[in-house]
């Protein structure tokens, strides 16, 4: 039975309850666990065609990124001083390796099915293009989109399930990113536009680098006249008669930076902000679907 290591730590977890060391070193053992059995689950990682990578990613494939961002979260919470410490950092160090293993197998077989099919991305039907975005996801009544810089598939995963607590109709679809996957040439991406332009290694469109948050929400008004860029952190602290007047406008830009600023600083913040982020963006959809008209939100 797969299940049966999972079942002896949360059967231990209820017996040891009162002592917190215990309990978050249990809980360090089973996102180390379902790692593992997970891993034991995948049989081949070679697939036939671009698409059923993707699929198998969105299907499977993700819980492996999901299970290993969370035992990073149970062991930053650990006590230093627990006696099993030196132990659980050999587990550890060996959980990385086999992580980031796993991952390049994965990455090594995709990429061979890539070169070997001879179209490159232009048959993948699985999943749209990050640069169509605008014209993919465009709508037709008031909308909002929040770009939440690094927020992985996996996360937005979380935040569906999380969104879908609150009976909103949240739904899930890939993408596939532009090459290189850098903040300064995928953000500009998610924009309309006529034509991009790369100033050195800086990406533009209709000849205007978008460094700023008024040259955004300029350039997005060359498509929908009354559009506006703001700050998350703008939107989470306004009050609702100002989320009413940001939010009359027929589309909404909010950036959200909180995984990628946390990403330069650790992995202790970085597995904070993730959590956090959940929260946070569930939470501001939620004040713009209680106070706004603004039906529609993509993250």
């Amino acid at each position: 039975n797969n299940e049966e290591p999972l079942d002896r730590l949360r059967s231990l977890k209820m017996k040891h309850l009162d002592n917190a060391n215990i309990t978050a070193a249990i809980d360090y053992a089973v996102e180390v666990a379902s790692f593992y059995l997970k891993c034991r689950s995948l049989g081949s990682l070679i697939l036939n065609t671009p698409d059923e990578y993707v699929n198998r990613y969105t299907s499977d494939y993700y819980l492996l990124d999901t299970y290993y961002r969370k035992s990073l979260e149970c062991f930053v919470s650990l006590n230093n001083d627990i006696p099993i410490m030196s132990s659980v950092e050999i587990v550890k160090s060996q959980l990385d390796k086999d992580y980031a293993r796993i991952a390049n197998d994965i990455n090594i077989e995709w990429v061979k099915c890539i070169k070997e099919r001879g179209n490159g991305y232009t048959e993948i039907s699985a999943a749209f293009r990050q640069e169509h975005f605008y014209k993919t996801k465009k709508q037709t009544t008031k909308w909002a989109v929040i770009v939440s810089d690094a927020l992985r598939y996996e996360i937005a995963k979380e935040l569906t399930e999380e969104l879908n607590r609150s009976k909103h109709n949240a739904a899930l679809d890939a993408a596939l990113a532009m090459l290189p996957t850098e903040t300064k040439y995928c953000k500009p991406a998610l924009f309309p536009y006529e034509q991009m332009d790369l100033y050195d290694v800086t990406l533009g469109l209709d000849r205007t680098i978008l460094d700023s948050m008024d040259k955004r929400t300029q350039h997005l008004r060359r498509y929908v006249e009354d559009a506006v860029c703001v700050d998350f952190e703008t939107v989470q602290g306004c009050s609702k008669d100002e989320c009413r007047r940001i939010f009359a406008s027929s589309l909404v830009y909010i950036y959200h930076n909180a995984i990628d600023n946390a990403g330069h600083t650790g992995s202790r913040a970085f597995v904070s902000a993730c959590r956090d982020s959940v929260r946070d963006i569930a939470n501001v959809v939620r004040k713009i679907h209680n106070h706004c008209s603004t039906a529609n939100i993509i993250i």
